[in-house]
């Protein structure tokens, strides 16, 4: 097959070559030709290394790229990139020899988190919910002070005189709140002496040597009221009148 090839490649002895006509150019314009051809060549040989060289070189002029926050900064031509990094796949080999790449976890997803809201336990109120109106508490009615009872106080005194006889007097005051008329004086007589009522609207009562003195008809003393008692003895008694006392109060 190699003889073949150089016999077609080859003509056989003694056969006519193929005459190659010859232009006749002038000796000025081939000179020409030929610079003109040295000199594209020279251009595109020029314009070849230069191609070159900005593609080998481009890299440093090119102005720093900003990187965003969280994204790995990276050299050359390698992007950069965000977020989890890309999982590497495994290399897996087949049952013909080949081997193939698959991937062996799928990229995480982003989770997103929900906020809670704020409740009314938490003191804050949700935008356009309604603001529920204070409840007033009823003001409890003011009490009224219970009205102070009658309070009763007495006072004693007496004048003895051997031509006259004895005389006395008991005045009774309600010292308390309310008027009253439910008030009792007594006064013991040691010798059981008459006791006669001389003066002031109550009513008399003796018993031996106990006398007794109330308000007449249900009279009654005002606040700050009083009433005024006279009595007399005959004679000059044995002994003066003691004991005088106004609902159990010793007189004063």
């Amino acid at each position: 097959m190699t003889e073949a090839r150089l016999e077609r490649a080859w003509p056989a002895a003694g056969a006519e070559l193929p005459r190659t006509p010859v232009s006749h150019v002038a000796p000025g314009s081939a000179t020409r030709s030929r610079r003109i051809r040295v000199a594209v060549l020279t251009g595109a040989a020029l314009a070849l290394l230069a191609g070159g060289a900005a593609v080998r070189w481009g890299g440093d002029d090119r102005p720093d790229t900003p990187v965003a926050a969280g994204a790995v900064p990276t050299t050359g031509t390698e992007p950069a990139v965000s977020g989890p990094e890309p999982v590497s796949p495994e290399m897996t080999a087949g049952p013909t020899g080949s081997v193939s790449a698959s991937p062996s976890a799928t990229a995480a997803q982003p989770s997103r988190s929900v906020s809670p809201t704020p409740s009314d336990d938490e003191g804050g109120l949700s935008v356009g919910t309604a603001t529920r109106a204070p409840v007033r508490s009823a003001e409890p009615e003011p009490s009224v002070p219970d009205e102070e009872p009658p309070v009763y106080t007495a006072f004693y005194g007496y004048q003895a005189d051997p031509g006259s006889g004895y005389a006395g007097t008991v005045q009774v005051v309600n010292a308390g709140g309310a008027a009253g008329g439910d008030w009792t004086v007594t006064l013991t007589v040691p010798g059981a002496e008459k006791v006669v009522l001389t003066s002031g609207n109550v009513r008399m009562s003796q018993s031996g040597s106990s006398v007794t003195f109330r308000p007449a008809g249900g009279a009654e003393l005002q606040v700050g009221g009083s009433v005024t008692i006279g009595f007399t003895i005959d004679g000059v008694p044995g002994e003066l009148p003691t004991g005088c006392a106004v609902n159990g109060s010793a007189c004063a």
